[in-house]
């Protein structure tokens, strides 16, 4: 038979039980200022598709509050051009293998889109999936820039190569035209000198 516990001991026993949800409340609050301080998007998703925690960076980067988020599955926020791929990404989530790194756009609240750069880890055991998503937005446009700059570029060199190599021809031809002369007018002149 157990042993009767005294009053004081009881009392011990609540103090050690009062600072222990003490500890655990602080470790959850400084886990929810990690993540909702994280400047990269971190979530949690279901593998039917919908996310279960976002944190304050997706509400930021995508203008959508977190019930509108949790509201729709997250394909509902993929471009179009990038759903196939998207999707496929999920499958090998689904068959319990990471994502290290994916690329695709999501629609912003206001229409437009942002080019983000996922990882993501399954837990399968729980049915969801851990992701980390990067908005790389201004580097893909800094990409688009540099190729439309680089083909701009190389055009110019092709058209400037063909004005170099019409003006190298024209100065071989006034070149040809000036021996000739020359050459001639040195004729002319032995013709002279021999009369």
């Amino acid at each position: 038979m157990a042993k009767k516990r005294t009053y004081e001991e009881l009392e011990q026993r609540i103090k050690e039980l009062e600072s222990v949800e003490v500890k655990r409340k602080q470790s959850e609050n400084d886990l929810d200022r990690f993540f909702n301080f994280s400047i990269d998007m971190l979530c949690i998703a279901n593998m039917d598709g919908y996310f279960k925690v976002v944190n304050d960076s997706f509400e930021k980067t995508l203008q959508y509050s977190k019930k509108e988020l949790y509201a729709h599955p997250f394909i509902h926020f993929v471009h179009p051009g990038d759903v196939d791929a998207t999707m496929r990404a999920l499958n090998q989530l689904s068959h319990g293998k990471p994502v290290t790194y994916f690329e695709n756009r999501y629609r912003c609240k206001d229409g437009s889109y942002k080019w983000l750069a996922w990882t993501s880890m399954p837990f399968a055991r729980k049915g969801i999936t851990y992701a980390v998503a990067r908005d790389i937005t201004n580097i893909k446009q800094a990409e688009h820039i540099v190729k439309e700059s680089k083909a701009a570029l190389e055009q110019r060199v092709k058209e400037r190569t063909v004005e170099l190599w019409k003006a190298n021809e024209q100065l071989e031809r006034e070149i040809e035209e000036e021996k000739t002369l020359m050459l001639n007018s040195e004729s002319c002149k032995k013709d002279l000198y021999q009369r």
